[in-house]
């Protein structure tokens, strides 16, 4: 080996190294002064789903997130069963692909201006992406990974160059099966840094093109493999279920009184469409696929028209309230970095930011632009932007340099110190306290109450449900199996999965709101539903108190007059 190669080999060794002890940092900061959480609860329930909370063995079908990441965690479940592998499997790949672009960013500058402005990058997006971790942003992420080490490999000699594409093509497949929508998200940002490069690509267009080709021949499979599993006779209805359940959570710019105007000549009532958008709709009667669908069409007939004249002002209010996140900031670093640095950089810097305003503007469009999508559109917008780092001319000393690490890392440790129980809401990127003096709700005592009346069938409302989960065990504990199989919400996105329809057959429920009027049947924090009861099922139904725990109520609910109505 030559001493080039052996100062080369040293050199990458350096880079990979600074990299890990970067992110080590952050993990091991954020583990140790932080609060790790979930950042959206479709996470929380999907872990349940895999460990079978539901059922009585372990369910890989996510929905969400590709069923073969399901697969993959499955042997790690079996050995270990009492740890969490779903979380750890998406810290993991936040992890390994901060560490991935860390090590681009070394790489591209010289070792001390890169560890710099690598710890500077991970500072700004680690409290979004480790202390809320969320399958939307660990796809961002990934894919980004990808893009970058993808992007960044055609600069490199072959063989080093294969490996590195090869590389990227797997974060690539991963960013895909964690969220199909956040990983055709970062496409026009990837579209861009490689037009951009066009000669070093056409110098590597073999390669590239191999690689590009198996990499999306991949991809694409495994999703189309996905989505047919919801197309099968058991998964079908909840399959079907999900395009018009997620309408009634979006769709709520419409003129409400012209609805339930139309609703009333058609013999339906304003209450049906009111518990639909409320997502208190597991009714296989009332709710059925079809007739969500004919509640949609009366909807669609008086839906608000998009003013695009209210698109800049809405734009400008989002990039102010961005203004105030740290993401924005390397964001705005990286766009000055590449001006200063001239060339391609300077054009991808303008055009990024086009890029990123129309997705932008289209989500605002659509009522779709919420923090954890903005988050991995900046995040995308910073990782191709690395590839047209150029060596800084001004040199930096060790001693400065290690000055500007510890500001960097003390002023975080700080940070996290006194507010690492403050994350951002991933819908609106507020700051968010998860312990506010407000809540003095004793959870551990509903947990009681409900162990000790195991012999009910307890029925959230979807809020409740959503509320009592974020108070459970640390994500990194799995939800034990069949802990689930006597609590059932009546919305969210769970109804009509498979094993809850066969729990509930167990005990004798076939129409969950129907039968809120069983013995055995409690339900949480829906008092209500007498008048929907009335209006489709029962001659009269009374509801009463059982037990009460601040704001959260048991309800049971029970016939006055025996008798159904066959309407």
């Amino acid at each position: 080996m030559s001493i080039n190669s052996l100062l080369l080999n040293m050199s990458k060794k350096k880079c990979f190294v600074a990299a890990i002890l970067i992110n080590l940092f952050f993990l091991a900061i954020c583990i140790a002064l932080g609060e790790l959480r979930y950042g959206a609860l479709d996470d929380y329930f999907m872990a349940a789903i895999l460990t079978g909370a539901y059922g009585h063995d372990y369910n890989v079908h996510l929905y969400f997130v590709n069923a073969l990441y399901g697969y993959a965690l499955l042997p790690l479940y079996h050995l270990f069963p009492n740890v969490g592998w779903y979380y750890i499997g998406e810290m993991l790949s936040v992890f390994l692909s901060f560490t991935t672009i860390s090590y681009v960013i070394i790489k591209k500058l010289d070792i001390k201006w890169g560890v710099v402005l690598a710890t500077f990058f991970v500072a700004c997006f680690a409290g979004d992406f480790y202390l809320s971790v969320q399958f939307t942003q660990c796809a961002a992420i990934l894919s980004a990974a990808g893009m970058l080490m993808t992007a960044y490999s055609i600069g490199e000699n072959r063989p080093r160059c294969y490996r590195l594409m090869a590389l990227g093509g797997v974060l690539l497949f991963w960013g895909s099966l964690m969220r199909w929508e956040a990983f055709l998200m970062g496409m026009p940002f990837f579209a861009l840094g490689l037009l951009l490069q066009f000669k070093n690509c056409w110098n590597k267009r073999h390669s590239l093109i191999i690689s590009f080709i198996v990499t999306m021949l991949a991809i694409f499979a495994v999703h189309q493999w996905d989505r047919n599993l919801y197309k099968t006779p058991e998964y079908k209805t909840y399959g079907e279920f999900q395009g018009p359940r997620s309408f009634f959570g979006d769709g709520n710019n419409y003129n409400k009184n012209a609805v339930y105007e139309d609703l009333e000549e058609l013999g339906k009532s304003g209450m049906d469409l009111h518990y639909a958008v409320t997502w208190t709709f597991y009714d296989p009667n009332v709710y059925s696929v079809d007739q969500l669908k004919e509640l949609i069409k009366v909807v669609n007939r008086y839906m608000n028209p998009g003013n695009l004249s209210f698109l800049p002002l809405k734009l400008i209010d989002s990039l102010q309230s961005l203004a105030k996140t740290p993401m924005f900031w390397a964001w705005l670093i990286f766009a000055i970095m590449l001006q200063c640095m001239k060339g391609r950089g300077i054009a991808y810097s303008w055009l990024s930011l086009i890029v990123l305003m129309s997705l932008m503007g289209y989500l605002l469009g659509i009522q779709r632009l919420v923090y954890r999508v903005e988050t991995g559109l900046f995040m995308y917008a910073c990782c191709m932007a690395i590839p047209f780092f150029k060596k800084l001319e001004i040199s930096i000393s060790t001693k400065l340099c290690g000055s500007i690490l510890f500001i960097i890392c003390g002023m975080n440790m700080m940070a996290y110190a006194t507010m690492g129980d403050i994350v951002r809401d991933s819908q609106t990127g507020k700051e968010k306290d998860l312990h506010p003096a407000t809540d003095t709700t004793d959870f551990a005592a509903i947990y009681k109450y409900m162990d000790s009346n195991s012999d009910k069938f307890y029925m959230p409302s979807m809020y409740i449900n959503m509320l009592l989960a974020e108070h459970q065990k640390p994500q990194y504990a799995p939800t034990p199996m069949g802990s689930f199989r006597k609590f059932v919400s009546l919305g969210y996105w769970t109804p009509y999965l498979p094993e809850i329809t066969e729990s509930l057959r167990e005990f004798g429920i076939e129409n969950p709101m129907r039968d809120v009027v069983l013995d055995d049947v409690v339900v949480i924090g829906e008092g209500s539903l007498c008048g929907y009861l009335q209006r489709h099922y029962y001659d009269s139904v009374a509801v009463d108190t059982v037990a009460v725990f601040d704001d959260i109520v048991f309800y049971k609910y029970r016939l006055v007059k025996k008798g159904v109505n066959n309407d």
